[in-house]
């Protein structure tokens, strides 16, 4: 909830509910800062899958890189070796398999942090 909107709720309800204004204030001061503290605790507990999923996602990208900044054919091997299309039809499939198994992480991560 934004403050702004928090001060108007505020200021239209305090005559209703027959507490002062700055009661009224004050409970909102303590929500917001409840809010920013739950927000930091996710934030922190999201960091580490988030961490996990960037390290896991990048290595076979860069290694093809790599070999072509090294002076590897390595489109020339993919399409001429079988072992190599082998190698790289496991490796996308290890690949997905590492998105699938992020996801879930960042999944229960969340779910966790927010209960």
């Amino acid at each position: 909830m934004p403050p702004s909107s928090g001060c108007t709720g505020a200021c239209r309800s305090r005559g209703r509910g027959g507490a002062t204004l700055a009661e009224v204030l004050e409970r909102l001061a303590e929500d917001l800062e409840s809010a920013s503290v739950a927000q930091q605790s996710f934030d922190a507990a999201m960091a580490g899958p988030r961490a996990t999923t960037k390290l896991l996602t990048w290595p076979p990208l860069v290694g093809f890189g790599f070999g072509l900044l090294v002076g590897i054919d390595v489109l020339g091997t993919l399409l001429s070796s079988w072992a190599a299309q082998l190698s790289v039809g496991i490796g996308a499939a290890l690949w997905m398999a590492n998105r699938v198994w992020c996801q879930r992480l960042m999944h229960s991560t969340s779910a966790q942090a927010l209960s």
